[in-house]
């Protein structure tokens, strides 16, 4: 049995993804950020969280 992790951005479980600072990412939210250009939609939700994380 695999210990699923609770990702960061998006609350979903499971173990494939990546984890920064102790904090789980989930591989879907990992390739959203990736993909996010400025003034998209989730552009400024993921900066957020991801300088939640960092900072």
């Amino acid at each position: 049995m695999t210990n699923l992790l609770e990702c960061y951005i998006c609350n979903r479980k499971d173990d494939i993804g990546i984890i920064i600072k102790e904090q789980y990412i989930c591989r879907e939210c990992e390739k959203q950020i990736t993909d996010a250009l400025p003034g998209e939609e989730h552009y400024e939700e993921y900066k957020e969280k991801i300088k939640e994380i960092l900072f």
